[in-house]
């Protein structure tokens, strides 16, 4: 079942991230406190719904899904805005 950012579990959401050196987001932390790979986040997304993001994909030879925040005008909302952990 694919779902969109209307169509998400309210209660779940990404509270922090974790980045590399470079400053890429490599993992993400949820609310319910399990820490989620990039792929991994992705199937959760998809499969039960995470509040506040939805799936994309990549652009170019190799695409691949990635998660991107919906739309706003809060900046801080902004996956790379969030904390770190």
């Amino acid at each position: 079942m694919r779902r969109n950012y209307y169509d998400t579990k309210e209660d779940l959401r990404i509270v922090a991230t974790r980045k590399n050196e470079a400053g890429i987001i490599t993992d993400f932390k949820l609310n319910d406190g399990r820490i989620l790979s990039k792929e991994e986040a992705v199937n959760v997304c998809k499969r039960e719904g995470i509040a506040g993001v939805n799936v994309g994909r990549t652009r170019g030879e190799h695409p691949r899904e990635i998660l991107r925040a919906n739309p706003t005008n809060d900046p801080s909302k902004a996956l790379e805005n969030l904390p770190e952990f």
